[in-house]
């Protein structure tokens, strides 16, 4: 009887598995040096879904490595990486409202400030709970996440720290609050902020503004504006014009960078743009044909905000197509080079599988 039973309620959960293997390699070239680097990094990622009424629950275990890294083929067989990326337990109370409870993904306003920084082959993903609620035009997006926490002993945390997001708007218009907290340092930051996007025809464009406040009250802010078009062509032409301004001592806190900042992630976080602020246009130019292939290139022009002159140029190229089987293959590459015309120009090239099911 008891097997009965146990089958019934087997037989009402739905399953869904998804499975990834993305291995990449990537070489860089190593500024002020003569040497490079070069690795094959893999992800792979082994989850399922199982839903059952207006509850579902995901799991997604995930291997992160480099080839070789064990150094012994034999001898080392200890999983040093693997991770659960992904646990949660979803209440859909309506067909309005949810409640996502545990270690999740979560990403705001084209990754600006909070993403998921995927094209890392950990990714980024939060522990704590998201509510959302959306009827027709209008929504509100509340979340509550530990950053640390202190009062475990495991890791030695000396204390904690927890983030709030805070999210309403109409269609594609946010106001957004993200107020954090670290006891550790006796620290807090309060960002807060407008989020416009919209779309006409052929057009589109973006605008978004944030202020910023830390614990010793000294403001910082940033501007973003990008404003395109898409010519309904063969081929999907797209072309874009980027504008973004961060003010010094400004915090792009959990952001996915390389989406504003040029793919090689020089100019702001190593040579010290995020402290002389920055300012980032850039021109996008993309092309699609076939539906099958891909090709972006963006040009970057970074100067610092303080007035402190140039910083440097980008330009980044990426091309990618889809093969049978849900296979898909890109490459691309990134040229950063330095103000003072001297130092010798950051290389970056990558190639990539991602099998997806």
């Amino acid at each position: 009887m008891l097997m009965l039973i146990l089958s019934a309620h087997a037989s009402e959960v739905e399953f869904t598995p998804e499975v990834q293997v993305r291995p990449r390699f990537e070489f860089r070239s190593l500024d002020r040096d003569v040497a490079a680097a070069h690795a094959i990094s893999q992800r792979s990622r082994l989850g399922v879904t199982a839903e059952r009424g207006d509850l579902a629950a995901r799991v997604v275990v995930q291997d992160v490595r480099l080839w070789g890294e064990e150094g012994n083929t034999l001898k080392d067989f200890a999983g040093d990486n693997i991770d659960v990326h992904t646990a949660t337990l979803t209440w859909a109370a309506s067909s309005t409202t949810s409640l996502t409870v545990g270690r999740q993904d979560i990403a705001l306003h084209e990754h600006r400030l909070i993403g998921t920084v995927d094209w890392t082959q950990q990714g980024r993903a939060f522990d704590g709970l998201r509510f959302q609620w959306t009827d027709e035009d209008l929504h509100a997006d509340l979340s509550g996440v530990v950053l640390a926490e202190g009062d475990s002993a495991t890791y030695g945390t000396p204390d904690t720290a927890l983030m709030g997001i805070a999210r309403v708007g109409w269609k594609s218009v946010d106001v957004v609050y993200i107020p954090e907290i670290d006891w550790a340092t006796d620290t807090w930051r309060h960002t807060g902020g407008l989020y416009a996007a919209g779309k006409s025809g052929i057009m589109s464009g973006r605008i978004e503004a944030y202020g910023q406040m830390t614990t010793d009250l000294e403001p910082a802010g940033m501007v973003g504006v990008r404003g395109g078009i898409a010519p309904e062509v063969g081929g999907k032409p797209t072309i874009t014009l980027w504008w973004d301004s961060l003010s010094p001592r400004f915090n792009t806190l959990y952001d996915t960078r390389h989406k504003f900042y040029g793919l090689a992630d020089v100019a702001v976080f190593q040579l010290g743009g995020a402290t002389t602020g920055l300012h980032d246009g850039a021109l996008k130019l993309g092309i699609s044909p076939g539906d099958v292939a891909s090709v972006k290139l963006d040009t970057h022009v970074f100067m610092a905000a303080d007035g402190t002159g140039l910083i440097g140029e980008e330009v980044d190229l990426t091309v990618g197509t889809k093969l049978p089987g849900g296979l898909g293959f890109a490459v691309g590459g990134a040229a950063f080079m330095y103000a003072d015309g001297t130092t010798p120009a950051q290389m970056w090239g990558w190639a990539q599988l991602n099998a997806k099911l």
